[in-house]
């Protein structure tokens, strides 16, 4: 069986939210995570209550000034950034869903997703999307962390339905969960 692809580097061709220069920075960042653990190709496992989907990501292994770019003492922002393009890539893979705008402060959400082509006037079909990565660690912390996400939904002043998305570099995992409305 042939594994679908985990698109992330061109997400600014199908997520409106998504610019070209931003995609370019998360596909960037993607490279540097990946290849701390891993070389290119690798199969993802795309979790979620309804079931599991395995995709494949492949990246350019980033050079030396690359990797020193996203140098930093607690490497937050490449897995943080990385995390969004993967999340972005397997929402869009595993639901048929876009980032249509990002969420603003205190939404509790990161993106608003939805069909694409789907108006921002038509708020009752947005999705909040809320998003985290996790460089190393057991899988345990990646649902740790997932548990977090789904709790800062549920803050959010926005009340439409959410996901959480917990993206783990080291694992090759990606978990998605569902908050609904109340």
């Amino acid at each position: 069986m042939v594994e679908e692809e985990l698109r992330f580097a061109d997400l600014h061709e199908r997520h409106p939210a998504v610019g070209e220069v931003v995609a370019n920075y998360f596909a960037e960042a993607v490279a540097v995570c990946l290849d701390r653990h891993h070389e290119s190709p690798q199969s993802f496992c795309i979790a979620e209550s309804r079931g599991e989907t395995r995709a494949t990501a492949r990246w350019p292994a980033p050079d030396e000034r690359m990797i020193g770019a996203w140098r930093n003492s607690r490497d937050i922002a490449a897995t943080e950034a990385g995390a969004y393009a993967l999340a972005l890539a397997a929402v869009e893979l595993t639901r048929g869903m876009v980032a249509l705008t990002p969420g603003e402060t205190g939404s509790g959400c990161d993106y608003y997703v939805g069909a694409p082509g789907t108006p921002l006037t038509s708020v009752s079909r947005l999705i909040r999307l809320e998003i985290s990565g996790v460089d190393g660690g057991e899988p345990s912390r990646l649902m740790t962390r997932l548990k977090q996400k789904i709790r800062q939904l549920a803050r959010g002043r926005s009340k439409l339905s959410g996901v959480a998305v917990t993206v783990g570099f080291k694992t090759l995992r990606i978990l998605l969960a569902e908050k609904k409305e109340p």
